[in-house]
């Protein structure tokens, strides 16, 4: 009688281990095909979003061209920052200062200065730098907020 009881006992730890196994592996290749198809969405659209950003950013960069095309037009190539500034502007932790206010600085040799001309095509690619970093991060939101 024991060992009946323990047979029991044992067929049905088999069968509901059997059962639930089986149960749980369902469930998990459910899931792996429900990861698989987020996931193959993901791409399509990250592909969509990364197609129209490409687009922008052609358009954003024949812009910036085509704006470049007309500085020498509109202005005189006359220098405008002196070599100091130009210093500062590139990053340099202490520039040429001027010995007196109102004097011009004592200049390094072969320091450059920076013309009218300089400053607009600086200024325009840099309207085209941050253009083209603001298209980015509206296509990164743009595809956040398209997410399930």
């Amino acid at each position: 009688m024991p060992y009946l009881i323990l047979l029991t006992f044992l067929a049905g730890l088999t069968g509901g281990w059997f059962f639930t196994s089986e149960h749980y592996e369902a469930n998990q290749a459910a899931a792996e095909r429900a990861a698989v198809k987020a996931y193959k969405a993901d791409v399509e659209r990250g592909n969509t979003e990364s197609g129209k950003l490409a687009a922008v950013e052609t358009v954003i960069q024949i812009k910036t061209v085509e704006r470049i095309k007309y500085v020498p037009q509109v202005t005189t190539g006359k220098p405008c920052l002196s070599a100091s500034a130009v210093q500062l502007l590139n990053g340099t932790d202490k520039p040429t200062l001027r010995e007196t206010t109102g004097q011009p600085p004592a200049e390094s040799a072969g320091a450059p200065e920076a013309t009218d001309t300089d400053v607009e095509t600086w200024a325009i690619e840099a309207s085209g730098q941050y253009e083209s970093c603001a298209a980015r991060l509206n296509a990164l939101i743009d595809f956040e907020e398209g997410r399930p």
